[in-house]
């Protein structure tokens, strides 16, 4: 059954505000949130208002109603909408959002907390299914920063990196941001040096639009031309107009503006080797490197078959509230998950248990519940031991 709640006449949202007192209610909301410490937060939540947006919510014994919600926020995992009432976390949600060219972008999710902010605002939100490349829905500038980390650890970038970068100073700052990774890296000095390493086995480049090959093109034009595809990120000293325009044309994963600082580049390599990569994985079975003929290869594949169950009973347990069946998933995962490589799932069944320790319903342990669940169903890169 499908119900729509329209928004009254004269009414945009249903929360019955205007424009003018959407962007003064967002405004406060956001005014707080900068009080807030951010320490942890992985995803970066970019500001992403629409003054009404279509939520469609399944609610208990299939029922399904379409809100006209109010969006403030997005990060790459999720969004933040306000709502004139609650919703019930566990719910399944689905909304389309439209793009800057007019194209439309279907998102699923579930809605893990609804938290009451003022009279009758209620700000949900909202897990997706997918990650959602959030690069689409802004105004698109080549510098801009819209890396999806907030943060992250330094030793947790691994992968192999080509920096081509004839001025030493810029060599040196490079080597210094990325101290502290586990990257393998090559520094190319010259351009010569650099077409030549850019074909060895290289996850990612980062190289110097300013850099002329020697046939008098800029270095990355030259290599693409070469028909190297290795992702690259290219930084440049020239952010004029002009340079933005032949940028533009070129095919890279990301520009950097120089000069340019620690924390931007580990998160822009990031977005590559931590993101980028294992996001484009066709599906889950791919995900555990072994050998068809490995003794351990059947017992990985029936192991991840038990991954999608699994995810499947913990979705089932959140929606029901059933504390006891998510811990009992949450502990066989804790103990069986590391035999398989898959260290990361093991770690997030543990930081669930704690939360679902600490209540008698879900609600406290929603959002580690449905990430939980999200591995299942896509598990990182692992390898049985």
């Amino acid at each position: 059954m499908i119900k729509t709640k329209a928004p009254q006449p004269g009414r945009l949202n249903s929360l019955g505000l205007s424009q003018r007192e959407v962007e003064s209610l967002l405004d406060e909301l956001d005014s707080s949130a900068h009080s807030e410490s951010s320490a942890g937060r992985k995803w970066v939540r970019r500001r992403y208002r629409q003054l009404t947006l279509p939520l469609k919510v399944s609610q208990q014994g299939g029922t399904i109603s379409t809100f006209p919600v109010v969006s403030r926020n997005i990060s790459r995992v999720g969004m933040a909408v306000l709502h004139s009432g609650y919703i019930h976390i566990g719910s399944k949600c689905s909304l389309s959002l439209t793009t800057p060219g007019g194209e439309q972008v279907a998102l699923s999710g579930v809605a893990v907390r609804c938290q009451h902010r003022t009279k009758m605002v209620h700000e949900v939100g909202i897990v997706f299914d997918k990650p959602v490349d959030t690069r689409v829905l802004m105004d698109k500038d080549i510098f801009a920063d819209w890396y999806s980390l907030e943060s992250l650890e330094a030793d947790d970038l691994k992968g192999s990196l080509l920096c081509i970068e004839v001025m030493a100073a810029d060599r040196r700052l490079v080597r210094h941001y990325l101290r502290d990774t586990a990257l393998s890296l090559t520094f190319a000095e010259t351009a010569e040096a650099g077409i030549a390493r850019a074909t060895d086995a290289i996850e990612l480049i980062l190289c110097s639009f300013d850099t002329l090959a020697p046939s008098g093109a800029p270095l990355p034009e030259e290599l693409r031309a070469r028909g190297v595809r290795t992702p690259m990120i290219v930084t440049t000293a020239d952010t004029s107009d002009e340079n933005r325009a032949r940028l533009e044309k070129l095919d890279a994963q990301a520009f950097l503006g120089k000069p340019m600082t620690e924390s931007l580049v580990l998160r822009a390599i990031g977005e590559f080797l931590l993101l980028r990569a294992t996001g484009a994985r066709p599906d889950h079975l791919g995900s555990v490197a072994l050998d068809e003929h490995d003794p351990g290869c059947k017992l990985a594949a029936e192991f991840l078959a038990d991954l999608l169950a699994t995810g499947d009973a913990i979705e089932r347990g959140l929606r029901a509230g059933d504390v006891g069946g998510c811990r009992r998933a949450c502990l066989g995962l804790r103990g069986s998950a590391p035999s398989f490589g898959f260290q990361m799932i093991a770690d997030q069944a543990d930081r669930t248990l704690s939360l679902l320790g600490q209540g008698k319903d879900t609600n406290n342990a929603a959002l580690e519940l449905v990430r939980l669940i999200h591995l299942c169903r896509r598990p990182p890169l692992g390898r049985v031991a």
